[in-house]
């Protein structure tokens, strides 16, 4: 079957809208995403009627042949590619994140890894390079059931009175079931659980394969008001994405796609059976039509571009920042991007073609076999070490270290007390002055207002304890190893929507200082009964660049609680000012470098380096007061 000129067009225009959306340019450029399988649909179902008209059959072993010699060499080398880098320049806050996603796309279901198992694209700060797989995964599960539905169909109906209308009908009775099903679904699961699922998705396909049934052996008509019907429908998608497809939001799936997928299917319908300027002039522009030839290799590539090419690595390599001009590394990123499909396109996906169905098999059979070896091996295909030093997964866990020291000091609060904690040991190791102990009792999501979870996203996180359990839990740290100081960190996981006795209350709202002050004070009270040195820090600005001023609001919410904190136990407490050690000169931002140090990490954690300089500025606090 030729090439349609028009669908590059749409490929180019849904590409740019899911790299845009990961560069951070757009909020809703997902939606690009269900561009792709409407596309998807219609194309295969375009393909299995040419085969069976002219065959009188539906071959499905060649089927399966074509879409693994289509997808797999490319996604091969993606994968093993991507692991390769991520091995050898690893993050570790998402090592076991990364390499399992590379086992799941190997296998095809990376979509189900993300369904159990996180927060995907939700996920403030960590970006893994294999995340958007989920997507091929549900394309291939598509494919896995798709040419069976349809030769069932074309064997049974096409060869009927109005066979063609019969088959019709049947795609769209399976649509309006679909529909129907994950409208009522939203009611019952979480947006993770629906944007990842392939039975709340498959709509887009189905709708797509039923445009097909209707655009095959159609002739090219003028149809009145056609021109206006077209645009129409161009503002109609893009007030849709950009009105409703924000992350978290469940109306997507109580209509919104399906009204989405639907008002696409009519535009390929129009562009398939009318000839327009809106559609020569707007979606077979050269750009666009470039793009959507190389969309299927940028779609694969431009992740773990955007994931390697960082600011930091740039400043690593470089030497120059780009954490303060995102516009610029935003750039760089789609360029990069854009070269590597161009590489991937012209020396895998165009050249690499399967024809017999044994060399598909030991494809398929592996990549996942391969991509097993190198996570369970990882050593040995590890030739770079990179530049920064790795922070050992027990830090980013919530269960206690204890270093022992002839000074034990404990460390409570939420995750950023444990990198604390971790740069206070560290820089102890290197002053010979002193001999602290670390206690880190610090746990994730750490807690002082005793709610039932976080909210984020929709999302319910759990807690590692209740307010009485934290407090058995510090009970046993100064009964065992008897500190002499206790720092108290609190504050940055407590910015977070939360739910106490089934009501979300958030910073900033009415009663949560008073609220705040309250729990605070029972800490501090618990301390002071025990006679031990406290000290409390407050929360360093939330915005790193200006850029994300608005962020700020909350820590500064935070920061008047904590002052009064402060105040009301004068005698009793000493501050350590980290907000003003890391604004470094800045009353509003929390800068990503300071004096030639890369301060935070992925995840907007003290970086390894960073947890070191705060630990040194600490070990002289504790000094000095």
């Amino acid at each position: 079957m030729n090439r349609i000129s028009y669908l590059d067009g749409f490929r180019g225009v849904a590409v740019l809208l899911v790299v845009l959306f990961h560069l951070g340019v757009i909020n809703s450029g997902f939606s690009g995403v269900e561009l792709f399988f409407v596309i998807s649909g219609f194309i295969i179902t375009l393909l299995i009627l040419k085969e069976y008209t002219e065959t009188e059959s539906l071959n499905i072993k060649q089927f399966f042949i074509r879409r693994i010699s289509r997808i797999y060499p490319s996604l091969l080398v993606t994968i093993l590619g991507t692991l390769f880098l991520f091995i050898n320049f690893p993050v570790y806050s998402i090592y076991e994140k990364v390499t399992s996603q590379g086992v799941f796309s190997a296998f095809g279901v990376e979509n189900f890894y993300e369904l159990f198992h996180s927060l995907g694209y939700w996920e403030r700060g960590v970006k893994s390079p294999l995340l958007h797989m989920w997507s091929i995964g549900i394309e291939l599960q598509f494919y896995l059931f798709w040419p069976f539905i349809m030769k069932y169909l074309l064997k049974s109906q096409l060869n009927e009175p109005k066979g063609k209308e019969k088959v019709q009908q049947w795609l769209l009775a399976m649509a309006v079931i679909l529909g129907i099903g994950t409208v009522f679904a939203s009611s019952y699961l979480s947006f993770n659980q629906m944007y990842y699922n392939p039975l709340t998705r498959i709509f887009s396909f189905v709708i797509g394969g039923m445009v097909g049934v209707v655009l095959f052996n159609a002739e090219k008509k003028k149809l009145k008001g056609q021109s206006l019907m077209i645009s129409g429908l161009i503002l109609s998608l893009s007030y849709l994405s950009w009105a409703y497809f924000d992350v978290g939001n469940l109306l997507l799936f109580k209509g919104v796609i399906i009204i989405f997928s639907s008002l696409f299917a009519s535009l390929i319908y129009l562009a398939g059976v009318t000839e327009t300027r809106i559609i020569n002039y707007v979606f077979e522009n050269p750009v666009l039509l470039f793009i959507g030839k190389i969309s299927f290799s940028l779609y694969l590539v431009h992740m773990p571009v955007i994931f390697f090419l960082s600011s930091d690595a740039i400043l690593k390599l470089t030497g120059v920042s780009l954490h303060s001009q995102n516009y610029v590394l935003q750039l760089l990123q789609f360029c990069f991007s854009i070269i590597s499909a161009l590489v991937l396109h012209y020396l895998v996906e165009s050249k690499v073609k399967l024809r017999g169905g044994v060399p598909c098999l030991i494809l398929v059979m592996m990549l996942p076999l391969i991509t097993s070896v190198m996570v369970k091996n990882a050593n040995d295909f590890r030739l770079f070490k990179g530049s920064e030093q790795l922070i050992e997964q027990r830090w980013i866990a919530s269960e206690p270290i204890v270093i022992e020291g002839q000074e034990n000091v404990l460390f409570v609060g939420d995750s950023w007390s444990r990198r604390t904690a971790m740069g206070f040991a560290l820089a102890n190791q290197k002053n010979s002055q002193v001999d602290y102990g670390t206690l880190a009792y610090g746990v994730g999501n750490g807690s002082l207002m005793d709610p039932h979870y976080y909210l984020q996203n929709n999302e319910k996180i759990g807690m590692y304890k209740s307010f009485s359990g934290y407090l058995e839990h510090w009970e046993t740290a100064l009964n065992t190893y008897y500190p002499t100081k206790v720092i108290l960190e609190f504050g940055n996981s407590d910015q977070a929507k939360m739910v106490i006795d089934e009501e979300e209350i958030q910073v900033g709202d009415p009663g949560f200082a008073a609220l705040y002050i309250s729990q605070y004070q029972k800490v501090i009270d618990f301390f002071s009964r025990r006679e031990v040195d406290i000290y409390v820090m407050n929360v360093i600005n939330n915005a790193h660049q200006r850029s994300e001023l608005a962020l700020t609001k909350q820590s500064d919410e935070m920061n008047l609680i904590i002052k009064k904190v402060l105040k009301n136990n004068a005698n009793k407490v000493q501050v350590l000012d980290i907000q003003g050690l890391l604004a470094d000169g800045s009353s509003q931002l929390s800068p990503p470098m300071i004096k030639g140090i890369s301060m935070y990490d992925e995840t907007w954690h003290n970086s390894y380096d960073g947890a070191i300089y705060i630990g040194d500025w600490l070990i002289q606090e504790l000094q000095q007061k």
